[in-house]
């Protein structure tokens, strides 16, 4: 076939009928055709009409199961997304837009940080008070969805610090992040902490 020929939009939406391919480049040149594809990669998980749903980290639908327990313990748990209508292979449907790509810019962002991975919930209940849980129990308070990155970078470097301190350690709490030049952290006991 020759190259020109080719639609390039019908190649992606080929590629991209399998739900665990993302096709993101078509390069056409006289005699060759490459096509750029990337692997869609379980990332987070949600409960939704008594079934669990697998996502990737822009809220593609990759699996679903009626086994609420069939779920791998690195993935991030999803709670308050509002969705409207989630089908295999498509992205979630939400009834509020943001939501997904406050969700996207958070586990896209997380990744490129290596912190995906200290991750066991994100809560977006409420869209002025999301908040994070770690896997060794901190609670991360982002507020809204404004400044991701800034307030991500706060939590990392927070959390670092935290890990350092020898009087911390086995202790949780929460760090707010809310405003990113000033992260705060509130133990849960403070009791411990006073002696």
């Amino acid at each position: 076939q020759n190259g020109w020929s080719i639609d390039e939009e019908a190649v992606m939406r080929r590629v991209e009928s399998h739900r665990y391919l993302r096709c993101t480049l078509v390069d056409v040149h006289l005699d060759t055709v490459t096509i750029h594809v990337r692997e869609r990669v379980p990332k987070a998980y949600l409960h939704h009409n008594g079934m669990t749903i697998t996502l990737d980290n822009r809220g593609y639908v990759l699996e679903e199961t009626l086994d609420n327990e069939a779920t791998d313990g690195a993935l991030v748990k999803v709670d308050g997304l509002s969705v409207r209508r989630c089908a295999l292979g498509q992205k979630l449907n939400l009834s509020m837009a943001e939501q997904l790509e406050t969700y996207t810019q958070l586990l896209v962002e997380l990744e490129a940080m290596k912190g995906l991975s200290m991750i066991r919930e994100l809560d977006m209940t409420s869209m002025d008070s999301i908040y994070l849980v770690t896997t060794d129990d901190y609670q991360i308070r982002l507020g809204d969805e404004t400044k991701i990155h800034e307030k991500l970078r706060a939590f990392m470097i927070t959390k670092q610090a935290l890990g350092e301190m020898s009087d911390t350690r086995g202790r949780t709490g929460t760090i707010d992040v809310a405003d990113p030049a000033q992260p705060s952290f509130m133990p849960d006991d403070m009791t411990q902490w006073a002696e």
